[in-house]
């Protein structure tokens, strides 16, 4: 079981830092971008309902022992989310253009999706889901070395990761996603002592119950 999630990339190096790489470094903006994302509606017609929705936290209801409801910033009723991103973004980049589009310096708000052909219909609803809050997303063709291309160097805005945080595998996804800082899944290169201190006591602990704690 993984969880399709959108990566946004924070955290660029300095060569590949844009104006629109700089809007996401803000962590209102994402929230409202996540805000706006209806995943009952993508798992419905992207999927054709062979899925189910994922927390803010990235994990199943099923998953008992990991699962926190008080971490699911991404459920309840959709227009509400809407509304609440929209109430974010007007605070920080209230200007629009005659589509509805937010500026920022005068320029429409736009990110670039990397993504494979397989990706293309995802992208295509994102589109008009983002369309309500003013963001404006296009697909951009990943390629075959993707990974070499643009993704560890952090040369993308957004991207698809297939996440796997499953008890059998959290051992090794935790240090991917947040620990480790060169071909890795962390594309941001982001550490951060304490975190990778807890990582490391649930990764050798032999209590199960410690371990999910």
């Amino acid at each position: 079981t993984s969880t399709q999630t959108l990566v946004m990339n924070v955290n660029p190096q300095d060569q590949y830092k844009t104006a629109a790489r700089e809007i996401l470094m803000n962590k209102d903006v994402r929230q409202a971008i996540a805000l706006a994302i209806n995943q009952e509606e993508l798992v419905s017609k992207v999927l054709n309902g062979a899925g189910s929705t994922a927390s803010a936290g990235l994990m199943l209801e099923n998953q008992t022992e990991l699962y926190n409801p008080e971490a699911d910033i991404l459920s309840g009723d959709y227009e509400q989310r809407v509304q609440q991103a929209n109430d974010i973004l007007d605070k920080i980049y209230p200007n629009k253009d005659s589509s509805g589009y937010r500026l920022a310096n005068g320029k429409k708000i736009s990110f670039e999706i990397l993504a494979n052909p397989g990706e293309l219909e995802l992208v295509s609803f994102l589109q008009v889901q983002l369309q309500k809050i003013g963001i404006d997303v296009q697909y951009k063709a990943e390629g075959s070395m993707a990974e070499d291309t643009y993704l560890f160097d952090g040369d993308f805005d957004m991207t698809f990761q297939a996440t796997i945080f499953n008890v059998s595998n959290v051992d090794v996804m935790y240090r991917s996603h947040f620990v480790s800082t060169n071909r890795t899944s962390n594309y941001g290169r982001l550490a951060d002592e304490a975190l990778t201190a807890k990582i490391d006591e649930m990764r050798t602990t032999l209590n199960q119950t410690a371990k999910y704690d």
